[in-house]
Protein backbone atom coordinates (compact mmCIF):
# COMPACT_ATOMS: atom_id res chain seq x y z
CA UNK A 1 0.00 0.00 0.00
CA UNK A 2 1.35 3.78 -0.99
CA UNK A 3 1.73 5.93 1.57
CA UNK A 4 3.38 9.32 1.30
CA UNK A 5 5.44 10.20 4.62
CA UNK A 6 4.42 14.01 6.01
CA UNK A 7 6.81 17.17 6.83
CA UNK A 8 9.46 15.78 8.74
CA UNK A 9 9.94 19.19 10.59
CA UNK A 10 6.55 18.37 12.16
CA UNK A 11 6.91 15.11 14.31
CA UNK A 12 3.73 12.80 14.39
CA UNK A 13 3.02 12.34 18.28
CA UNK A 14 1.32 8.87 18.05
CA UNK A 15 1.27 6.52 14.49
CA UNK A 16 0.22 2.69 14.88
CA UNK A 17 -0.72 0.32 12.73
CA UNK A 18 -3.01 -2.47 13.12
CA UNK A 19 -3.26 -5.93 11.51
CA UNK A 20 -5.09 -9.12 12.07
CA UNK A 21 -3.88 -12.39 10.12
CA UNK A 22 -7.50 -13.68 9.25
CA UNK A 23 -8.19 -10.40 7.46
CA UNK A 24 -5.03 -10.00 5.38
CA UNK A 25 -7.12 -7.97 3.19
CA UNK A 26 -6.96 -4.78 5.73
CA UNK A 27 -4.73 -2.43 7.32
CA UNK A 28 -5.51 0.45 9.67
CA UNK A 29 -3.19 3.28 10.89
CA UNK A 30 -4.39 5.25 13.75
CA UNK A 31 -2.61 8.73 14.11
CA UNK A 32 -2.20 10.87 16.74
CA UNK A 33 -0.74 14.45 15.59
CA UNK A 34 -0.01 17.93 17.30
CA UNK A 35 0.83 19.12 14.14
CA UNK A 36 1.27 18.00 10.21
CA UNK A 37 1.69 18.37 7.11
CA UNK A 38 0.75 16.21 4.54
CA UNK A 39 2.07 16.72 0.53
CA UNK A 40 -1.10 15.45 -1.81
CA UNK A 41 -0.92 12.14 -2.26
CA UNK A 42 -2.06 8.38 -3.68
CA UNK A 43 -3.26 5.10 -2.42
CA UNK A 44 -3.55 2.01 -3.69
CA UNK A 45 -6.15 0.75 -1.37
CA UNK A 46 -9.34 1.80 -0.73
CA UNK A 47 -9.47 3.52 1.94
CA UNK A 48 -11.96 5.47 5.04
CA UNK A 49 -10.83 7.64 7.58
CA UNK A 50 -12.19 8.10 10.81
CA UNK A 51 -12.19 11.97 11.83
CA UNK A 52 -11.87 11.09 15.88
CA UNK A 53 -10.90 14.28 17.32
CA UNK A 54 -10.03 17.84 15.52
CA UNK A 55 -11.27 19.81 12.91
CA UNK A 56 -8.67 19.00 9.47
CA UNK A 57 -8.53 20.86 5.58
CA UNK A 58 -9.26 17.63 3.07
CA UNK A 59 -7.88 17.89 0.07
CA UNK A 60 -10.15 15.62 -2.69
CA UNK A 61 -11.60 16.07 -6.46
CA UNK A 62 -9.66 19.23 -6.61
CA UNK A 63 -10.51 21.57 -3.76
CA UNK A 64 -10.23 21.46 -0.15
CA UNK A 65 -13.13 20.72 2.28
CA UNK A 66 -13.59 20.58 5.84
CA UNK A 67 -13.64 17.86 7.78
CA UNK A 68 -14.23 16.87 11.86
CA UNK A 69 -14.92 14.91 14.70
CA UNK A 70 -17.17 11.53 13.79
CA UNK A 71 -16.99 11.81 9.94
CA UNK A 72 -15.32 9.93 7.61
CA UNK A 73 -13.18 10.28 4.37
CA UNK A 74 -13.70 8.48 1.51
CA UNK A 75 -10.70 7.99 -0.77
CA UNK A 76 -11.13 5.64 -3.97
CA UNK A 77 -7.85 4.16 -5.08
CA UNK A 78 -5.68 6.16 -6.95
CA UNK A 79 -7.64 9.59 -6.22
CA UNK A 80 -5.42 12.46 -5.29
CA UNK A 81 -5.84 13.52 -1.86
CA UNK A 82 -4.51 15.16 1.48
CA UNK A 83 -5.66 16.18 4.83
CA UNK A 84 -3.96 18.44 7.15
CA UNK A 85 -5.05 19.80 10.37
CA UNK A 86 -6.89 23.18 10.69
CA UNK A 87 -5.50 24.08 13.64
CA UNK A 88 -2.66 23.52 15.96
CA UNK A 89 -5.33 21.68 18.55
CA UNK A 90 -4.22 18.56 17.08
CA UNK A 91 -6.61 15.44 15.55
CA UNK A 92 -6.63 11.42 15.93
CA UNK A 93 -8.03 9.34 12.93
CA UNK A 94 -7.99 5.62 12.01
CA UNK A 95 -7.24 5.07 8.42
CA UNK A 96 -8.60 1.66 7.09
CA UNK A 97 -7.03 0.56 4.24
CA UNK A 98 -8.57 -2.02 2.15
CA UNK A 99 -7.27 -4.03 -0.63
CA UNK A 100 -8.71 -3.12 -3.96
CA UNK A 101 -9.22 -6.44 -5.11
CA UNK A 102 -11.06 -7.48 -2.45
CA UNK A 103 -13.13 -4.20 -2.07
CA UNK A 104 -13.90 -4.98 -5.91
CA UNK A 105 -14.79 -8.47 -5.32
CA UNK A 106 -16.68 -7.96 -2.42
CA UNK A 107 -18.84 -5.00 -4.06
CA UNK A 108 -19.50 -7.50 -6.93
CA UNK A 109 -20.75 -10.12 -5.06
CA UNK A 110 -22.92 -7.85 -2.52
CA UNK A 111 -24.83 -5.82 -5.11
CA UNK A 112 -24.72 -8.29 -7.92
CA UNK A 113 -23.59 -6.35 -10.77
CA UNK A 114 -20.46 -4.72 -12.00
CA UNK A 115 -17.00 -5.51 -11.67
CA UNK A 116 -15.28 -2.36 -11.41
CA UNK A 117 -14.50 -0.88 -8.33
CA UNK A 118 -17.67 0.89 -6.97
CA UNK A 119 -17.72 4.84 -6.87
CA UNK A 120 -19.11 7.02 -4.02
CA UNK A 121 -20.19 10.26 -4.81
CA UNK A 122 -19.57 11.47 -1.48
CA UNK A 123 -16.28 11.90 -0.20
CA UNK A 124 -17.30 13.26 3.17
CA UNK A 125 -19.63 11.25 5.11
CA UNK A 126 -22.11 11.87 8.47
CA UNK A 127 -22.87 8.20 9.16
CA UNK A 128 -23.00 7.45 13.02
CA UNK A 129 -23.74 3.85 12.15
CA UNK A 130 -20.64 3.12 9.87
CA UNK A 131 -18.51 5.46 12.47
CA UNK A 132 -19.47 2.50 15.07
CA UNK A 133 -18.81 -0.21 12.38
CA UNK A 134 -15.39 1.09 12.00
CA UNK A 135 -14.81 1.33 15.33
CA UNK A 136 -16.20 -1.57 16.53
CA UNK A 137 -13.87 -3.48 13.95
CA UNK A 138 -10.91 -2.04 14.90
CA UNK A 139 -11.51 -3.20 18.79
CA UNK A 140 -12.11 -6.37 17.05
CA UNK A 141 -8.38 -6.27 15.35
CA UNK A 142 -6.93 -4.59 18.34
CA UNK A 143 -8.05 -7.10 20.82
CA UNK A 144 -7.42 -10.35 18.71
CA UNK A 145 -11.10 -11.37 18.34
CA UNK A 146 -11.70 -14.58 16.75
CA UNK A 147 -11.95 -14.99 13.05
CA UNK A 148 -15.57 -15.45 12.28
CA UNK A 149 -16.09 -12.34 14.14
CA UNK A 150 -13.51 -10.42 12.55
CA UNK A 151 -14.94 -11.58 9.09
CA UNK A 152 -18.43 -11.16 9.72
CA UNK A 153 -18.54 -7.78 10.77
CA UNK A 154 -16.18 -6.86 8.33
CA UNK A 155 -18.48 -8.07 5.28
CA UNK A 156 -21.21 -6.46 7.45
CA UNK A 157 -19.82 -3.12 7.55
CA UNK A 158 -18.48 -3.20 3.56
CA UNK A 159 -22.09 -4.30 2.87
CA UNK A 160 -24.30 -1.83 4.61
CA UNK A 161 -21.49 0.72 3.32
CA UNK A 162 -22.25 -0.17 -0.39
CA UNK A 163 -25.91 -0.30 -0.06
CA UNK A 164 -25.97 3.50 1.49
CA UNK A 165 -23.55 5.28 -0.41
CA UNK A 166 -22.71 3.64 -3.30
CA UNK A 167 -23.75 4.97 -6.65
CA UNK A 168 -25.84 2.95 -8.79
CA UNK A 169 -26.10 -0.86 -8.56
CA UNK A 170 -28.56 -2.99 -6.95
CA UNK A 171 -29.18 -3.65 -3.44
CA UNK A 172 -27.95 -6.71 -1.50
CA UNK A 173 -30.59 -9.35 -1.63
CA UNK A 174 -29.05 -10.24 2.14
CA UNK A 175 -26.93 -14.02 2.83
CA UNK A 176 -28.79 -16.57 4.42
CA UNK A 177 -32.67 -17.04 3.33
CA UNK A 178 -32.17 -20.56 2.55
CA UNK A 179 -33.62 -22.92 5.67
CA UNK A 180 -31.93 -26.04 4.52
CA UNK A 181 -28.72 -24.12 4.76
CA UNK A 182 -29.51 -22.41 8.14
CA UNK A 183 -29.68 -25.38 9.69
CA UNK A 184 -26.95 -26.99 8.91
CA UNK A 185 -25.01 -24.15 10.05
CA UNK A 186 -26.83 -24.37 13.58
CA UNK A 187 -26.04 -27.84 13.10
CA UNK A 188 -21.67 -27.51 12.60
CA UNK A 189 -21.88 -24.53 14.99
CA UNK A 190 -23.07 -27.05 17.91
CA UNK A 191 -20.65 -29.30 16.63
CA UNK A 192 -18.07 -27.05 16.54
CA UNK A 193 -18.41 -24.66 19.82
CA UNK A 194 -14.55 -24.38 20.53
CA UNK A 195 -13.34 -24.20 16.55
CA UNK A 196 -12.08 -21.11 15.00
CA UNK A 197 -14.48 -21.36 12.27
CA UNK A 198 -14.24 -19.10 9.13
CA UNK A 199 -16.64 -17.82 6.65
CA UNK A 200 -15.32 -19.79 4.28
CA UNK A 201 -15.46 -22.93 5.99
CA UNK A 202 -19.38 -22.45 6.46
CA UNK A 203 -19.77 -21.30 2.75
CA UNK A 204 -18.36 -24.49 1.97
CA UNK A 205 -20.86 -26.66 4.34
CA UNK A 206 -23.69 -24.54 3.19
CA UNK A 207 -23.27 -24.22 -0.99
CA UNK A 208 -23.49 -20.50 -0.07
CA UNK A 209 -21.96 -18.89 -3.40
CA UNK A 210 -21.94 -15.02 -2.21
CA UNK A 211 -19.82 -15.96 0.71
CA UNK A 212 -17.55 -18.27 -1.14
CA UNK A 213 -16.61 -16.45 -3.81
CA UNK A 214 -15.96 -13.31 -1.29
CA UNK A 215 -14.04 -15.10 1.09
CA UNK A 216 -11.84 -17.03 -0.38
Amino acid sequence: MQRKPFNKDREASKVEFRHDRDLPYLEIRFSQYNACSFSKHTHDAFSMGLIEKGLSSFFCRGANHPIGEGQIAVIEPGELHACNPKTETGWTYKMFHIDADWMRQTAREVRGTGSGMPHFPEFIVDDDQLAQALFHIYRLVEHKADRLENECCMLSMISSFLERHASDGEKSTGLFHEPRAVGLLQEYFEDNLTENVSLKELSDLAGLYFLRNTIS
